[in-house]
């Protein structure tokens, strides 16, 4: 059974080691290994990671049986606004409703929150598609939904 829930400190290795092959997957067809293992490396390391757990960057992870298999992270603007940062799968794990799953666990996290931003990379193809089925919609570089799955412009 997949659970949906805030990551803790000791999640932190997981979420690097799931981050690291989801970029491999991801992004080096579009940037190279060269980079991805850069930027993984300088933004996926577990002392970034701790950073943003001590900011109180807002992370959930989704298991099963003690096995991390995604992972999502957002902060919360002053107006409401859930910025998602993060969002991704394993690649041994994708397309089970997964990502889905943490959307609407990160929504159901703030309560208040009025709208969801995110960025998405146009070449990431996959990912334009999964946030169009989940309601977003596409307003330059940046994708859009506010909480009850209605278009904003």
């Amino acid at each position: 059974m997949i659970t949906t829930r805030h990551a803790r400190p000791e999640d932190l290795a997981a979420v690097r080691d799931l981050l690291a092959a989801s970029w491999q997957d991801t992004y080096e067809p579009i940037y190279g290994r060269t980079k991805v293992d850069a930027l993984t490396a300088r933004w996926h390391s577990l002392e970034a990671l701790a950073a943003q757990h001590r900011r109180g960057v807002l992370r959930l992870v989704a298991d099963a049986d003690g096995r991390l298999l995604g992972t999502a992270s957002a902060t919360v603007g002053e107006d409401g606004t859930i910025h998602l940062r993060q969002l991704y799968v394993h690649p041994d794990h994708k397309r089970r409703g997964i990502g889905a799953a943490l959307l609407d666990a990160m929504v159901a996290a703030c309560p208040s929150a009025r709208r969801v931003t995110l960025e998405v990379e146009p070449e990431n193809i996959s990912a334009v598609a999964f946030y169009a089925r989940q309601g977003f919609t596409l307003s330059g570089e940046i994708v859009e939904r506010d909480d009850d799955g209605a278009e904003t412009r």
